[in-house]
This record gives structure tokens, C-alpha cells and sequence, in this order.
């Protein structure tokens, strides 16, 4: 266990008052890490790049939501956030039918929520050729009027969903917006590698069975709407490192390509 390892550790226990048995590491990234503590108990470090003050009154909000990640401390000093650790729930890489439908209706209940009462949305920095931006951002706005606007998770990756016995639990509320439920819906068809049975899966169980080839047609737009986000938000965090890193400048040149040639083929 490495030093910054070791001082969360600490502040973990001291914010808490909870003596630690067990301290794991079970996901880390540029801006974000995340503890398994006494196997019940997930302790998110996040950096510079998410705001923490929003983030806390994003969490304040989703008190009442029981699916949804409880938040149970919170330090910005440290950039610490404590949560009760689902009961023998797990992540997944590949969802089967029954899960495909747990997390539709998981969102639809998030989406239509109205305990909400701040605007979370922003405008874009530019971080790709500004014609090409801009021409999926129009794209965007176009559609989104043909939907609705909805509390979106906007931060969609597969550890933000923890499975149990028939239920699931919604985690990583660090980016959330305002935005069209195909946002969040077109994510979970982007990580989970969706084929298009099972897209089709996911949209009936959000919409119901007539739920338009319109809005099957507009999954790609919102794919790319979605890979703009994760390039915004690697691109915050290289501002953020004061000395170069190969792979995260990797991982930013390979998300560009691939958002470029999504934002070509619309």
C-alpha cells in the first residue's frame, strides 16, 4: 500500500470513527479511486477535475432514492466520500435479459424523479475541432427536444451499477446534468457492448414496447454525446497533471479517433 493509500486509510477512520479490518483498492483511475473497507463500506477518493461541493449536493438530493448509492460522509478537504457497500452486490462487464430490464427500470426511476431543484448543466470547453463539436452538440440539441430533459447520471460506466438478488444499485453520481434520458440509456449500450437485440431490450423496458424506431435511430448520436463527456473529462484531468503522462495522452488520442469517426458516420 502506497503512502497516498495509507493517509486515506487514516482519514477514513478518523472522519468515520469506524475501526478498519479489511482496506482494498478496487478501482482506480487519473482522478478517482475506490476503497472496499471491512467489506462493508466503499470509500471514493476524488480529485481536482469533479466538483466536489456539487457532488455533495447531488448526494444531499438522492437521499430519498433508495436505489441509488447512499452517501454517508463527506470530507472536501480530503476529497473523501463514504457509502454503505450494497450487501453482496457486484459489478458486471456482461448484463443477461433479466439485468438489461432491472437497469431500465432503475433509470426510468431515477429519470423521473423531481426531488431535483438545481441546474447542473454547463457549457462545453471545446476539446475537439470546433466544427465538429459543435456539429454533434446542434445534433444533440435537435434530439433532445424530440425527448425530454431528465436528471441524467451522465457518468455511465460498469461500475456504476452493482447487481444483487433481484435488484440493482445505482452508484457514481460525480457528473450528473440535465440532459435526455437517451444519454444515460445510449452509455449503458456503449460499456455493456449491447448487441442490437438487447438494445432493443433496453428501450422497451424504458419506454415500453412501442418505443419508436426514432429513438433507436438516435442511440448512435447519444454514443457520441456520451464519448464527448469522457473526452471533457479526461481532458480536465491532463490540465490538472503538471507533468506529461503517455497514457493518459494515449487514452486521450484513441478516444478522440473514435469520437471523430462516430460524430462522421451520423
Amino acid at each position: 500500500m502506497n503512502s497516498q493509500h495509507r493517509q486515506r486509510k487514516k482519514e477514513f477512520t478518523r472522519i468515520s470513527q469506524i475501526n478498519v479490518k479489511s482496506f482494498t483498492l478496487i478501482d482506480e483511475d487519473f482522478d478517482l479511486a475506490k476503497y472496499l473497507i471491512n467489506d462493508a463500506y466503499i470509500m471514493v477518493w476524488l480529485g481536482d477535475s469533479f466538483n466536489f461541493k456539487m457532488i455533495e449536493r447531488t448526494y444531499e438530493s438522492l437521499k430519498t432514492l433508495s436505489i441509488a448509492q447512499q452517501c454517508l460522509f463527506a470530507n472536501e478537504n480530503e476529497r473523501l466520500l463514504i457509502f454503505k457497500a450494497p450487501h453482496q452486490a457486484k459489478n458486471k462487464d456482461k448484463l443477461n435479459e433479466y439485468e438489461i430490464k432491472l437497469i431500465a427500470k432503475a433509470m426510468k426511476k431515477i429519470h423521473q424523479d423531481t426531488i431535483y431543484e438545481y441546474t447542473l448543466s454547463k457549457p462545453f470547453p471545446i476539446v475537439l475541432h470546433k466544427a465538429k463539436q459543435n456539429k454533434l452538440l446542434k445534433k444533440i440539441e435537435k434530439a433532445t427536444m424530440q425527448t425530454k430533459t431528465v436528471f441524467s447520471h451522465c457518468f455511465i460506466s460498469q461500475q456504476s451499477f452493482f447487481f444483487g438478488f433481484d435488484k440493482v444499485h445505482v452508484a457514481d453520481f460525480f457528473n450528473a446534468r440535465f440532459e435526455s434520458p437517451l444519454l444515460d440509456l445510449a452509455a449503458i449500450a456503449y460499456e455493456y457492448h449491447l448487441n442490437d437485440d438487447e438494445i432493443n431490450l433496453l428501450l422497451s423496458s424504458y419506454f415500453g414496447k412501442n418505443y419508436g424506431v426514432r429513438k433507436k435511430k438516435l442511440i448512435p448520436l447519444f454514443i457520441a454525446y456520451h464519448l464527448l463527456f469522457k473526452l471533457i473529462h479526461l481532458s480536465q484531468i491532463k490540465e490538472k497533471i503538471e507533468s506529461n503522462d503517455s497514457i493518459l495522452d494515449n487514452r486521450l488520442q484513441l478516444l478522440e479517433k473514435e469520437l471523430i469517426d462516430k460524430i462522421n458516420s451520423l
